[in-house]
């Protein structure tokens, strides 16, 4: 995946999220991995990392709900590091043991592992919500729509003609 150099002034404009590791990168990074041979595979590709990483941006919903603002707000909110592990560990263990497809489960796992770190990380300026009302200009939607894009553009280059052998 090649990843685009941005303008200072483009990249200021960026969610946090993006300004370190670039915008088209992570949307190719999303194409990358959602690409296959054939229409219908690209498809549940896209829908199954959709999906997995969806179920990991619900669990920071109900977390920031619980908690608002995680560690970085500690004394205030009620934040309790043993909540924040047992739901790591619970929501981790729910998604191995339900029957999701491996890609939904792959992508899961990792976005949960990475929004819990930025929800135990005191130092952390990723937003996700206030309580339950989603924050659009947030990091957990900030990914969600990358995610998006970057499968629907894998669904828009499999349509494209290419020639047979």
């Amino acid at each position: 995946v090649v990843g685009v150099t941005l303008q200072p002034q483009v990249t200021r404009a960026l969610p946090i999220a993006y300004q370190n590791h670039g915008l088209l990168a992570m949307i190719g990074f999303w194409v990358v991995l959602t690409l296959a041979p054939y229409l219908g595979p690209t498809i549940r590709n896209a829908w199954h990392a959709t999906l997995g990483t969806g179920l990991a941006l619900v669990n920071s919903l109900v977390m920031n709900t619980a908690f608002p603002g995680g560690a970085k707000e500690a004394p205030g909110n009620g934040y309790s590091v043993t909540a924040a592990w047992a739901d790591l560990v619970v929501v981790a263990l729910l998604i191995m043991f339900l029957d999701l497809p491996d890609r939904t489960r792959t992508f899961a796992l990792f976005y949960l592992a990475m929004f819990m770190m930025h929800f135990m990380n005191p130092d952390s300026h990723a937003i996700f919500s206030r309580g339950f009302a989603l924050d659009v200009n947030g990091t957990g939607v900030s990914y969600m729509a990358v995610c998006i894009v970057g499968t629907g553009v894998a669904i828009l280059a499999i349509l494209l003609p290419w020639p047979r052998r």
